[in-house]
């Protein structure tokens, strides 16, 4: 089981049922790499748009202190806004963004997106990048143009 350290309280995950959920690698503005670590690699788990905000629950990391499962929780109000990433963004100092896919792909394809938000930035590492930002965006943020 993978270790990181995640700043501040566990977060409760919302009691609602999620409008959709995603498999994303994530990072979040709260979580930093356990002494000996140089950079905090991506955490796998599932995203759920709930109609209270976002949820990610990793699927195999815990947060050292606590010994439970990283959990992040981004209320729908401290959303400022979403977009997709750029083909070769770095998710790490060290790694292009598009794990999940051919690494000669990276540098074409829009490989997740991130999430700006009152307490920090969160990256998402998945496919379909740029739809998810929209939808997130038309979720969340009260800037989404409607079409």
């Amino acid at each position: 089981m993978r270790q990181i350290e995640v700043i501040g309280p566990t977060p409760a995950l919302p009691a609602s049922e999620p409008f959709d959920s995603w498999e994303v690698a994530a990072i979040g503005p709260a979580w930093t790499p356990i002494a000996g670590e140089t950079e905090l690699w991506p955490v796998e788990g599932r995203l759920g748009l709930y109609p209270e905000g976002l949820a990610f629950s990793a699927e195999d990391t815990v947060d050292r202190v606590s010994g439970e499962p990283v959990v992040g929780v981004i209320p729908a109000a401290s959303v400022i806004d979403a977009g997709p990433l750029s083909p070769g963004s770095r998710i790490t100092p060290s790694e292009l963004a598009g794990l999940w896919m051919p690494r000669f792909l990276r540098r074409f394809r829009c490989p997740g997106f991130a999430v700006r938000t009152r307490d920090g930035g969160w990256v998402f590492d998945c496919p379909r990048g740029q739809q998810r930002s929209e939808e997130v965006s038309r979720r969340y943020t009260s800037n989404a143009v409607e079409s």
